[in-house]
């Protein structure tokens, strides 16, 4: 079986053309937090496991945007909870989002800076 990857720009060009439609809302480190407290949403970590096991934020899960099963492991979440997704800077929690979006997931939030902007708000980081 053949298979295609959605290259980035077609994705940006989705969010210019489709607008909310098919973009997370993107949160600063302290109101993403806040909010997903408040909506006891899921959250997923979509950096690599290796990235995921030195430090990650409290609670969350690994599932790798860039691993071959991305698609596959997203497609058996319920789409009617709320999702909060970062990745180190937010170039991967984007690119997460918009394909979750695309995918159908009606609430997903983006962390705005990733991970090193949850750092640099001098919030708490777990690792192994």
């Amino acid at each position: 079986m053949k298979r295609y990857q959605i290259p980035l720009l077609a994705i940006v060009c989705s969010l210019v053309f489709f607008g909310s439609e098919t973009s997370a809302q993107t949160l600063p480190p302290k109101e993403f937090n806040q909010k997903q407290k408040n909506e006891k949403g899921i959250l997923i970590d979509v950096r690599t496991p290796a990235e995921f096991s030195k430090e990650r934020i409290a609670g969350a899960m690994n599932i790798d945007v860039q691993s071959d099963d991305f698609g596959s492991k997203i497609s058996k979440l319920d789409k009617n909870k709320t999702y909060f997704i970062y990745c180190k800077s937010g170039r991967r929690s984007q690119l997460a989002s918009t394909t979750m979006k695309q995918s159908g997931f009606l609430k997903v939030f983006e962390l705005k800076g990733g991970i090193e902007a949850w750092k640099t708000e001098q919030m708490m980081v777990i690792g192994d």
